[in-house]
C-alpha cells in the first residue's frame, strides 16, 4: 500500500490507490498495521490485515485498506475507502495481458485463470488496460471525495455464487468456496472485519 516500488519509480508499478498529484510523500510518517491475524483455525479459515496509511497519505482524513485471503490465498477481497479530494485511481499491476469483460478483468497466469471483480461499480467508473515499465496495469479512476472500493480477486475461479449487498456503514459480499457459504463484511468506519458462515435459508412447507 506504500507509494514507493523503486527510488526511481516512486508510485508508478504500486498497487494501491493512487491520489493524483501525490507520487510520494515527505512527512515521515508510516502506514499503521491496525490488524493482522492467522485465523486459519476459524469457522471460515482466513488472513486478515487492516493497514491505516493517513499518516502516510497525510492530504487525506481516512486511507484504509482491508484484505480478507481466503481459500489458502486463491480468493481475496479487498476494502478500501479513502476521504480527501484529490482523484483516485485504484490500480492493480498483472502478468499476463488482462481483457475487461464487464465490470470484472480476467487474464491467465501459467494456466490459471484469474478474475478481478468490482463488487462496488458506482456509474460511469470503467476499468483501464494499459502497459507500463514492462507490465500491465489496471485500474479504474473515481473523483469521488469519500472514495470506496470493493473488490474480489479470484484465483483459478474457485469462487461460485459471488452476490454484493450494502447497507448503512457496511459493505458485504456472499460467496461459496468449496461448498462452503461465506460472508465477509467491511465497515466505513474501520472496525474489524467479519468473516462468517453464511446462514441457511430456511426452508418453508408447500
Amino acid at each position: 500500500i506504500l507509494a514507493e516500488a523503486g527510488p526511481t519509480n516512486l508510485s508508478d508499478v504500486s498497487n494501491m490507490v493512487t491520489l493524483a498529484g501525490h507520487r510520494q510523500n515527505t512527512s515521515g510518517a508510516q502506514p499503521r498495521i491496525n490488524f493482522a491475524e492467522d485465523n486459519r483455525n476459524a469457522p471460515v479459515p482466513h488472513f486478515y490485515v487492516q493497514i491505516n496509511a493517513q499518516p502516510y497519505w497525510n492530504m487525506t482524513s481516512v486511507y484504509r485498506r482491508d484484505y480478507v485471503w481466503l481459500d489458502d490465498l486463491r480468493a481475496v477481497v479487498i476494502w478500501d475507502r479513502v476521504v480527501g479530494t484529490p482523484a483516485k485511481k485504484w490500480r492493480l499491476h498483472v502478468p499476463a495481458e488482462p481483457v475487461v469483460d464487464g465490470t470484472a478483468v480476467k487474464y491467465v497466469v501459467n494456466g490459471i485463470p484469474v478474475t478481478v471483480s468490482d463488487l462496488l461499480p458506482p456509474s460511469g467508473r470503467a476499468w483501464a488496460v494499459e502497459r507500463v515499465l514492462g507490465v500491465w496495469r489496471i485500474s479504474q479512476d473515481d473523483s469521488s471525495n469519500d472514495y470506496r472500493s470493493f473488490k474480489l480477486i479470484d484465483a483459478g475461479g474457485r469462487v461460485r455464487g459471488l452476490v454484493a449487498t450494502h447497507g448503512v456503514g457496511w459493505h458485504e459480499s456472499t460467496l461459496t468456496l468449496e461448498g462452503q457459504r461465506v460472508v465477509v463484511r467491511f465497515y466505513d468506519d474501520g472496525q474489524h472485519a467479519k468473516v462468517t458462515v453464511a446462514p441457511v435459508a430456511e426452508s418453508r412447507p408447500q
